[in-house]
């Protein structure tokens, strides 16, 4: 079965340890993970997973070199690798066996020039497991 919720409300109507699957993608860099990456641990039964996208900062190409926040005029920012380990692990995830791909561009936006150009969108792509130990 399916089950679509605003997760920034928190998923008090979902049992706890009780969904095989959370789902969240192209959404994270706009909800309060303070509040959705507990809640998604929460529901997760032991051996569910969380597959979720995070929009990359700090990314860098493919050269090894710096790319510029593509959203960040837009008030929109994503995390940083050692921000994503964090807020996995303090939300009851084990990062430690997550597995995370990273994408130089998932899609472009519009650039703050405002010229007509757009800029590559670095994702990073999380598959997670709720730690052993609740």
């Amino acid at each position: 079965s399916l089950f679509l919720a605003d997760a920034n409300a928190g998923l008090a109507a979902v049992e706890s340890e009780s969904l095989d699957l959370v789902l969240c993608v192209g959404a994270l860099e706009l909800l309060d993970h303070a509040i959705c990456l507990p809640e998604f641990a929460r529901v997760l039964k032991p051996k569910g997973e969380l597959w979720a996208s995070f929009q990359w900062e700090d990314a860098v190409d493919e050269s090894g070199a710096a790319m510029a926040s593509p959203t960040r005029h837009q008030n929109v920012a994503g995390v940083t690798l050692s921000e994503l380990a964090a807020k996995l692990e303090m939300s009851g995830f084990d990062f430690d066996t997550a597995h995370v791909e990273k994408s130089h561009c998932a899609f472009y936006t519009p650039s703050p020039a405002k010229d007509g150009s757009v800029l590559p969108v670095p994702y990073l792509y999380v598959s997670a497991s709720v730690q052993k130990a609740r």
